[in-house]
């Protein structure tokens, strides 16, 4: 395939090698996490590893694990990287490498487009750090700090062709390239070096980094303003805080160390983006809403939320089932509160029946389908271990849905009519014991009810409260909105579930407890009948 039809169709592939103990796949997780969740890359990876392709697998994203290549080296080496012999590559354009140690903290479609016009092989430079390296002719640098061979400055040197030029400083963590057939001969020359004898010292002490710099600066095929100020080299996660610039490369760090780094920085960029959403995702589609839809809110004295999740692979009921169990919450609060008003929020991990958000919508006063809109579902998703049970996965993505349909009737409500707003998870329907004049009691203004507090199952905790149905005053909106993300947030730090984190959170003094919330219905992850 030419060069000049690749770079009409943007075809893009990431790939990297890992090979070495645990730490550096669970560095390749955090990597391929970030490059979903924060890159939006939705291309193909290939991985280069020493390792069997199932062994290779539990640290892939799921969304990843069906456009994987995946290449086994026997005895790979560290540069590998340059060695792109497989016919894999032949067929996409651009090509990006990327080192396990980096974090992808914002799109990088541009980026990537930007390397599919570029003229040259695309690496991150380190010259803003050794400015004495890269601001004279190599002949004439003066390397006070004795640090330029990390960047082959003694090997340009020697060169008579080299020494006149500049040093590029190229770190050898991200290489992007429009197209295989273009960067082969560049490649091969890197690993021919880092094969010769008289270079196998250097390469001892400074790895194959040197090498990649004296062949750009031969071959004067360095580009270093495609990715100019997208890459931050750090040793901790909260260096240079500020925009995230498209790379973060935890270069100077080692071990476990560099793996606990990766991951604190993968967190905080999640809090920060739930935070960023929570402050503008309801302010779009509020004019799609109907007059009536607005009025009918305003005036409301009950407003009851249905989170929901139709379309899942946990649990033992199918979508249709879902569906049907879903359908039967929302007629049994019609049932109960006639004159209630109802929003259901669902936040499926699967696309959905465009029928079954038909029926839904025909049901309910406002249906919101948030589905990959919601921050919380991805978190679950990539978080691993704890959060990836469908009990624990359901704490993010359910409170981040009631964050959603708080902040949406803060907005199109003034309040001054909604008596109390309720939480109820979708599936489950008031039974005939339910008497919403219960919750007209003066004793309930100002307050959150749940169901009385249970005995808690975890080490270190005085309780949980029940989530199925509570509810809140609405004088207490811009209040519950502010515990909400603190649960969000002390969730994910904490890995802890909804139930003993809202026992945690909600201010006891502002709780009041009632002994049957006259709920029924089935669990989702045995189908047992349940009524409390």
């Amino acid at each position: 395939m030419s060069s000049t039809r690749e770079r009409r169709t943007f075809r893009p592939l990431i790939y990297t090698v890992a090979f070495g103990d645990n730490t550096y796949f669970e560095c390749l997780n955090i990597m391929l996490i970030s490059l979903l969740e924060f890159g939006d890359f939705n291309g193909n990876i290939a991985i280069v590893s020493d390792r069997e392709a199932e062994d290779v697998i539990p640290y892939i994203p799921r969304q990843y694990r069906s456009r994987i290549h995946f290449e086994k080296v026997d005895h790979i080496n560290i540069y590998q990287r340059y060695i792109i012999s497989s016919h894999i590559f032949d067929d996409y354009s651009p090509i990006m490498y990327l080192d396990t140690d980096v974090v992808v903290d914002a799109d990088i479609e541009s980026i990537l487009r930007g390397v599919l016009e570029a003229d040259g092989v695309c690496v991150t430079t380190e010259s803003s750090g050794y400015p004495e390296l890269a601001s004279s002719k190599i002949a004439d640098v003066i390397d006070s700090r004795r640090i330029g061979n990390w960047f082959g400055l003694e090997l340009c040197r020697a060169d008579p062709e080299c020494a006149q030029r500049f040093l590029p400083c190229a770190n050898s963590g991200i290489i992007g390239y429009k197209d295989a057939e273009f960067f082969r001969p560049v490649g091969g020359q890197v690993a021919r070096l880092c094969q010769d004898p008289t270079n196998q010292e250097l390469i001892r002490w400074f790895g194959d980094q040197p090498i990649l710099n004296y062949v750009l600066v031969r071959t004067q095929t360095a580009d270093t303003e495609s990715l100019d100020n997208r890459c931050k080299f750090v040793r901790e996660w909260d260096q240079y805080v500020g925009e995230p610039s498209g790379f973060r490369h935890f270069v100077w760090s080692r071990g476990i160390d560099k793996v606990q780094q990766m991951a604190s920085y993968l967190i905080q960029l999640r809090k920060a983006r739930v935070l960023d959403i929570e402050q503008t995702t309801t302010l779009q589609p509020i004019k799609e809403y109907s007059a009536y839809t607005k009025e009918k809110l305003e005036i409301s004295p009950y407003i009851f939320i249905v989170t929901s999740a139709l379309g899942t692979n946990q649990g033992v009921f199918s979508p249709k089932e879902r569906l049907a169990q879903t359908l039967r919450t929302t007629r049994s609060i019609k049932n109960h509160v006639p004159e209630s008003f109802i929003i259901l929020v669902d936040s499926s991990s699967m696309p959905l029946n465009p029928g079954y958000e038909d029926e839904i919508r025909a049901e309910v006063d406002i249906a919101v389908f948030l589905n990959s809109l919601n921050p919380g579902l991805h978190l679950s998703r990539d978080l691993g271990g704890f959060w990836k049970t469908s009990d624990y996965s359901k704490t993010l993505s359910e409170t981040y849905s009631l964050i959603h349909a708080l902040s949406l009737i803060k907005v199109i409500s003034s309040g001054k009519f909604n008596k109390r707003i309720f939480k109820i998870s979708g599936r489950y329907q008031l039974s005939d014991g339910f008497d919403i004049n219960r919750y007209a009691s003066d004793k309930m203004l100002g307050k959150y009810v749940f169901k009385r507090r249970g005995h808690p199952w975890l080490e270190g905790t005085d309780g949980y409260f029940d989530t199925r149905l509570w509810s809140l005053c609405s004088t207490t909106i811009n209040s519950a909105l502010e515990i909400l993300s603190s649960i969000l947030a002390s969730s994910i730090d904490n890995s802890l579930d909804a139930e003993h984190s809202y026992f945690r959170k909600f201010p006891h003094e502002r709780v009041y407890e009632v002994a049957t919330i006259h709920v029924a219905g089935q669990i989702a992850s045995t189908g047992e009948e349940l009524s409390e």
